[in-house]
């Protein structure tokens, strides 16, 4: 009995003095060689490196890790120190899951760029992933992560017009006129040709004088080079009428440029309002699908308890069915929308697109006689009219200066011999030259030349009517272009109105429906009537925007 009590005390003692050493190893401080890290513990799902063996079994958690005691359990938290001297206590390190005293991973905080723009993704999930508002908008996230930013409308078309091949062929245009007025001005120097060329005869010549016997004049190889210079007097005007044709076709090739850039500009607005509708348009579409199905829930709770039969929840889910098939092609409209702008902006046809602007009305005021003005002044189409006339113009000097003599001057200078070295022979002289003037006229030709510029003023006529039509379809472009700037203005308004009264509408049936006074049909209908007014709205914001790009195009400005 003795023995037992013994034994009973020394195991208790022991029990007493193991306790001690173990919180006396919890509460010992790490030394000063190790305050700068912390050695890795169990993490409550296993994970991470086990002590080194000395170490205690427990020790201070890293900034991102949950403290665990031998045993693997987590370790309640140390409540936030007060302000003044307390330690602070450190949040996660990057990259790591924070977890819960339980062992629960916790919920990310969003990114920093999702931060900067006031988005909140919602954790989901035992990983803590979460789903970001980019990934319904079109993975504006993976964008931000490689370093580009939101575009702008104007950053969108400076990126345009550098990289278009369209601008390029144009630019190249400019390049092609250039060298063709390079080559009229050739016209006005001096024309040298050279050529060097060998006969070979049968025999050679003879020369026979009776009584004389036969007498040779000549060599069997005969070789000649001979250098010309010819430089033209007068033309009856038709170089100097070349050249400023082909002065005009550089100032029509530069205008052109203008007009592809302007008519590309257009494209890029287009496309980047098309983009930023079908964004509102996926927006839309999942409110719908939100809406349905919270009302699906208050239908499926009615028909539960037996307030409402079977065919209204069936309703409601045919309904619901329905938005989101529509969801779906909204999406797919705004993938085809992106592919578009990003081939315009010249990027890979699935390359995220982040856009810096958002569909807005801006007040715009109207004075046709103003823009009228503006449009004959700068719209490109009469600029290249007008030069048309110039060009064709010159075309008549052209023709008329067949009608004048043409006057040269031409000054040759040959050698000849029997041996390639054209150094002579002794029938020949080595080397001789002469100048020599050139007129020519073409005094009849049964009126070919007359009836030419009869055709060319022809020409000229048609040019000028051509500028007249030309005027006239540019007012009523900008007529029609303002127009749709109106249209689109009231249609704004409108759609304003309507959505408010179809919010109303939704929200009132919906009250009815929980209070058994409206039925599923109502509710379905209010929201429809709901989808059709807000895609309204974001179509006639679109309307608008566009309708102003096209009325600036239409007065000629970028």
């Amino acid at each position: 009995m003795k023995t037992r009590i013994y034994c009973l005390a020394v195991a208790f003692i022991f029990v007493l003095i193991t306790a001690s050493s173990g919180e006396a190893a919890m509460m010992t401080p790490p030394a000063e060689g190790e305050q700068g890290s912390a050695p890795s513990v169990t993490s409550p799902q296993g994970q991470g490196s086990p002590p080194a063996a000395g170490d205690q079994s427990t020790t201070s958690p890293a900034p991102d890790q949950q403290a665990t005691t031998q045993e693997g359990t987590p370790l309640a938290k140390e409540p936030p120190p007060a302000a003044g001297g307390e330690q602070s206590v450190t949040s996660p390190a990057a990259g790591q899951q924070a977890t819960s005293p339980e062992g629960a991973p916790l919920a990310k905080e969003p990114p920093p760029a999702a931060a900067a723009q006031g988005e909140t993704p919602s954790a989901t999930g035992p990983q803590g992933a979460y789903t970001a508002t980019e990934a319904q908008q079109g993975s504006s996230s993976l964008a931000a992560e490689q370093g580009v930013g939101p575009l702008t409308l104007k950053e969108s078309i400076g990126i345009a017009l550098q990289k278009s091949p369209t601008v390029q062929s144009a630019q190249s245009v400019i390049k092609e006129a250039q060298y063709r007025r390079l080559s009229a001005v050739s016209d006005f120097l001096p024309q040298v040709n050279m050529q060097y060329t060998y006969t070979r005869r049968d025999r050679a010549p003879i020369i026979v004088i009776p009584p004389n016997p036969p007498r040779a004049i000549g060599t069997t190889d005969n070789y000649n080079w001979s250098t010309s210079v010819s430089q033209p007097v007068f033309t009856g005007g038709a170089l100097i009428n070349s050249y400023l044709l082909a002065k005009i076709g550089v100032d029509s090739a530069k205008v052109t440029l203008e007009q592809t850039k302007r008519d590309l500009v257009l494209q890029v607005k287009v496309a980047y309002y098309a983009v930023l509708t079908a964004e509102k348009g996926v927006e839309v579409a999942q409110q719908a699908v939100q809406q349905v199905e919270s009302h699906y829930t208050v239908a499926k709770a009615f028909f539960e308890v037996g307030i409402t039969a079977k065919n209204d929840v069936l309703q409601v889910e045919v309904e619901l069915a329905q938005t989101r098939q529509n969801l779906i092609a909204a999406e797919h409209n705004l993938e085809v929308a992106r592919a578009v702008f990003n081939t315009l902006m010249r990027r890979d046809i699935n390359e995220p697109v982040r856009l810096g602007e958002a569909l807005e009305y801006t007040p715009l005021t109207i004075n046709m006689n103003a823009l009228y003005d503006e449009a004959l002044r700068e719209r490109p189409e009469i600029k290249l009219s007008d030069l048309g006339i110039q060009s064709a113009k010159k075309e008549v000097g052209i023709a008329a200066s067949k009608l004048f003599p043409q006057l040269s001057i031409v000054y040759t200078y040959e050698r000849q011999g029997d041996d390639p070295s054209v150094e002579g022979s002794r029938f020949t002289r080595m080397h001789d030259w002469n100048v020599m003037g050139v007129a020519q006229w073409t005094v009849w030709d049964w009126g070919k030349a007359w009836w030419g510029v009869g055709e060319s003023k022809a020409r000229v006529f048609q040019a000028e009517c051509a500028l007249q039509q030309v005027k006239d379809a540019v007012i009523l472009d900008v007529q029609a272009a303002a127009l749709k700037v109106d249209e689109a203005k009231k249609n704004i308004q409108v759609a304003d109105t309507a959505v408010s009264q179809a919010e109303e509408d939704s929200r009132i049936n919906e009250e009815r429906f929980k209070g058994q006074v409206g039925t599923t049909t109502d509710v379905l209908d209010s929201l429809t009537r709901l989808t059709q007014a807000r895609t309204n709205y974001y179509s006639a914001l679109s309307d608008y925007n566009v309708a102003k790009a096209r009325l600036q195009r239409a007065i000629g400005s970028m």
